[in-house]
């Protein structure tokens, strides 16, 4: 696993445990798996109380500072921010992205892109931030 991938997955983590405890999680318990070769980790959490999910939101907000994002279907991370910039890697269906706020938002071939944290450039035609 590379750097940028352990950081990416330090993040998730970051993510979800800031998640559990806005919505009013009382407790959590992580269950250590082995790490397969695919890099998959496996965590287990207790919630002590009900939680009822928000309503979907159906609009593509453009991200804010600092913000979290989740992708709604395959994503290709690119290089530079355009189409013809290389794929660095491929983001899955409800992974989490933190956008990189050093970076300014950019405008081109038709699409906005936001820089990553864990680096490389996507759009936000497949991102739901907030």
């Amino acid at each position: 696993m590379t750097q940028t991938e352990s950081t990416i997955w330090a993040v998730m983590f970051l993510v979800l445990l800031v998640l559990l405890i806005v919505m009013g999680v009382q407790s959590c318990t992580v269950a250590p798996e082995p790490v397969t070769p695919t890099g998959t980790v496996a965590l287990t959490a207790t919630a002590l109380a009900t939680v009822t999910p928000a309503p979907t939101v159906t609009t593509r907000p453009s991200p804010t500072p600092e913000a979290a994002c989740t992708i709604t279907a395959p994503l290709n991370v690119r290089n530079v921010p355009s189409v013809s910039g290389a794929v660095v890697r491929t983001l899955a269906s409800g992974e989490w992205v933190i956008i990189d706020t050093g970076q300014e938002p950019v405008t081109r071939d038709g699409y906005t892109w936001f820089a990553l944290a864990g680096g490389g450039w996507a759009s936000n035609h497949r991102m739901v931030c907030g």
